[in-house]
């Protein structure tokens, strides 16, 4: 488990300026075949873009790799997020956030 915390220590005008922070759990295995899996599912708090408050986002990332040889590996890579802020922008009623 890799918990994280985002600190606002940028200047001015860098970054959200709020504290953010989430866990990924990576998980690795061998499957048959000599093929390497990983799964990483990962569940964040975030700050809302355009409303005040916090909201939560999961990523979800499966990696497959195989050895070619003794220096090269081919993998293959999917990653989905899903973000759910559910109050809208107020100045862009057609954004819906």
């Amino acid at each position: 488990m890799l918990p994280y915390i985002k600190l606002p220590t940028a200047q001015s005008g860098l970054g959200n300026g709020r504290v953010e922070g989430g866990l990924i759990l990576p998980l690795s295995f061998s499957a048959p075949g000599g093929f390497t899996v990983i799964v990483m599912p990962e569940g964040d708090f975030l700050k809302n873009t355009a409303a005040g408050g916090y909201h939560a986002a999961f990523d979800f990332l499966v990696n497959v790799s195989h050895p070619l040889d003794k220096r090269w590996t081919f993998y293959s890579e999917v990653f989905t997020t899903q973000s759910f802020q559910t109050r809208r922008n107020r100045s862009t009623p057609w954004m819906k956030l």
